[in-house]
């Protein structure tokens, strides 16, 4: 039989082959996935759009979400659900965030330390608020402080600058008033006005070691109102030493200013100041700190000359925004005293931190 012959006599097959063929069409309806051209990147697996309501039912996936094959076991495709990142992106993100996270802690950690270091290299603005209470008479006094740091470079030292500016404020009669080497002339009643300009200078080696020094001038100008301090002028020599081993930022200043020049009738100057440093710094900026501001008046009589307090308390280190700001709070009593010295003292500082 020819082809043709063959070809007439099964023309009849035409007909229930046209509706078996009518039934595939339909299956498109139902067929699973549109496929994107293979990726042989290893971050980008093989990506499958949901096309279908029922295998969106089978893989609790989305019509119009993306699949991705992660994994063949036992010669079947496993099928997880992603978004538009695949797992290895995602847990790359996630790495970077947290080492990011915790980068934001050593930093805020060490900057800590870093400002608990009264020579640290670093461009700071503290501000101090200080009260006293327990003098004779009743008398309370507050002093507030600015305390601007400024350190330049210079070859293998640098030069940490700080200007303290105090304002005082007195409250009721006074006989005299001694608060921390502060002395305030007597029988002037409740005042208030600025006090005496200070000025530090520390060289410290810009690459120190485990032992941190500073040497440097001390500077006292007659600036005060009011008669909130001495009329002399005053000049003398600081120094410092630190050392900062793990959690720890303990250390020392001493200075001792003399007076040079200024009214005959002004009583002379001849004072130390001493202050000691311990801080101990726990996670996420948080320290326990005492720095404690023991003076000596070598001018006055043997029962006359120390204010010795003790105390301490505690401070955080916290960041707004890219400015990070430590907080500091403290309470002293004095186990020392001069004639006018007060009984105890309270402090609140706060310090904005500038790192180059």
């Amino acid at each position: 039989m020819q082809y043709r012959d063959r070809l007439l006599v099964r023309v009849f097959l035409l007909v229930p082959a046209q509706a078996h063929l009518a039934v595939f069409p339909g299956t498109g309806k139902e067929l699973p996935l549109w496929q994107k051209a293979a990726s042989f990147h290893l971050d980008q697996p093989w990506g499958l759009v949901i096309r279908s309501d029922r295998i969106a039912k089978q893989t609790g996936a989305r019509p119009g979400s993306r699949l991705f094959i992660s994994e063949r076991r036992t010669g079947a495709s496993k099928i997880r659900r992603s978004g538009t990142v695949s797992t290895r992106k995602q847990i790359r993100v996630i790495g970077v965030l947290l080492f990011g996270i915790c980068s934001h802690l050593v930093q805020a950690d060490e900057l800590a330390k870093t400002s608990q270091n009264p020579i640290g290299n670093v461009i700071s603005l503290p501000a101090e608020a200080w009260h006293y209470r327990g003098m004779p008479g009743g008398t309370e006094a507050s002093l507030f402080f600015l305390k601007p740091v400024y350190p330049l470079t210079m070859g293998n030292l640098n030069i940490i600058n700080r200007l303290i500016v105090p304002y005082i404020n007195l409250d009721g009669p006074d006989k005299g008033v001694d608060m921390g080497g502060i002395e305030i002339q007597p029988n002037k009643g409740s005042r208030n006005g600025l006090g005496n300009l200070q000025y530090q200078a520390f060289f410290t080696p810009a690459k120190p070691g485990k032992v941190i020094m500073g040497l440097g001038p001390v500077l006292e100008f007659p600036t005060h109102s009011n008669g909130l301090g001495s009329d002399k002028w005053s000049a003398g020599l600081g120094a410092v030493a630190l050392t900062m081993p793990g959690n720890w930022v303990v250390g020392a200043l001493l200075q001792n200013v003399w007076s040079y020049a200024g009214p005959s009738s002004a009583s002379g100057v001849n004072k130390m100041t001493f202050q000691y440093f311990i801080n101990y710094n726990f996670d996420k900026g948080w320290y326990l700190t005492s720095t404690p501001i023991i003076t000596a008046n070598w001018e006055a009589g043997s029962d006359n000359r120390w204010t010795v307090p003790f105390g301490g308390g505690f401070g955080r280190l916290v960041t707004f925004g890219k400015q990070p700001v430590d907080f500091k709070v403290q309470a002293f009593r004095n186990v020392e005293n001069t004639k006018f010295g007060p009984d105890w003292s309270a402090m609140f500082a706060v310090k904005f931190l500038f790192p180059k």
